[in-house]
């Protein structure tokens, strides 16, 4: 078998591999909201529905019977690893019933937690951070401020507002998080990087990389935009039409780079397009965290911030094995510009219809 042959197949098996994974973009992500009362705060803990379904064994439309046959068990694994502590004392929980609830980014599990607690400043504790993957963490809201808990940082205290700088910094994560594992935003770029190699070999490495610069930031300046209106409720879309068009317009690039390989001209333009669909895709995102009173600018701009860092780091990552096999021009048209386009391509359309049909 052929080098490009065996580098084609092993391409598509990944493809393959991580195709399931990019439509649950809230898998490793658990939402809380909070509420300080009197005797105690009250949390809405939600978890979106394939990782409760993969957890519980239940299926991922959440069928109101299932989640009540199975409410002892879903129940307090959505809380699982969540502590609220008043002086550094353990609140006693009361837990509520499992219910199915519909959010901009997906269907959710969702459980009502009360807690009642003594005196001292109240603060939420998660400590299945500390043991999760990396990309894993749990999103509070609290009177209009949004905290992201992941990593070291794993305790909120309610009584305390969150500072611009933790606020950027939160926002910030949660860009580059959604990007790099938002893996049909990382396809559409990737397949926009391919004609790349095509200009190196014609036209030279410099014109190939102008070629790279006008395609990155005519992204950015399509999501950008689109981004900053749906999340500032200028413009709304529905989420099922916006995720299955992202989709299809993975399928149309990766078509294009089969069909017309050489074909660099216009490549920014339609990065700009599809750009303005992707920034309805990743303000899903802000929806369901909330931008904060009083630090909506600032969370905004952190966010964008977030995504064309990771963007950047695609690119950066990217671009030294497509120069490398750019460089063996049969290799190239053979393995990238036709096998790796068909590949993105066939997984990309699985997903359109999944996506129409709301699967």
């Amino acid at each position: 078998m052929r080098a490009s042959s065996v580098w084609a197949i092993g391409l598509l098996s990944l493809l393959v591999l991580i195709a399931p994974a990019a439509w649950a973009h809230s898998g490793g992500v658990r939402y809380v909201d909070a509420r300080l009362a009197a005797g105690g705060p009250s949390l809405t803990v939600r978890v979106g529905a394939e990782a409760t379904a993969a957890q519980v064994g239940i299926g991922p439309e959440l069928d109101s019977f299932e989640l009540e046959e199975s409410a002892a068990e879903v129940a307090p694994w959505l809380v699982e690893g969540l502590e609220v502590t008043a002086g550094g004392v353990a609140c006693t929980r009361t837990l509520g019933e499992p219910r199915a609830v519909d959010g901009a980014d997906g269907r959710f599990a969702a459980v009502d937690a009360t807690f009642e607690c003594g005196d001292g400043a109240v603060t939420i504790l998660d400590h299945s951070l500390a043991g999760a993957d990396a990309g894993h963490r749990t999103i509070v809201a609290f009177e209009g401020a949004v905290h992201i808990l992941g990593g070291a940082d794993d305790r909120l205290t309610l009584s305390e507002p969150a500072t611009t700088a933790q606020v950027v910094w939160a926002f910030l994560v949660e860009g580059v998080i959604h990007l790099v594992t938002g893996y049909d935003h990382v396809l559409f770029l990737l397949s926009l990087l391919f004609a790349a190699g095509v200009v190196a070999r014609r036209r030279g490495t410099r014109i190939a990389g102008l070629e790279v610069a006008k395609v990155v930031t005519a992204f950015t300046i399509g999501h950008s935009i689109t981004l900053v209106l749906a999340s500032l409720g200028v413009v709304a879309l529905n989420l099922q039409l916006v995720e299955t068009i992202i989709a299809a317009s993975i399928v149309a690039v990766a078509g294009l780079n089969v069909l017309r390989p050489e074909a660099s001209v216009g490549r920014p333009a339609i990065a700009l397009g599809f750009g303005l669909v992707h920034g309805f895709g990743f303000s899903s995102v802000l929806a369901e965290v909330g931008l904060p009173q009083g630090e909506r600018a600032a969370a905004l701009f952190s966010f964008n911030l977030g995504i064309e860092l990771a963007q950047l780091a695609v690119v950066a990552i990217a671009i030294v094995p497509l120069a490398w096999l750019a460089s063996h021009e049969k290799l190239y048209r053979a393995a990238v510009m036709r096998g790796g386009s068909l590949a993105i391509a066939g997984v990309a359309s699985v997903w359109v219809v999944q996506r129409a049909l709301g699967l």
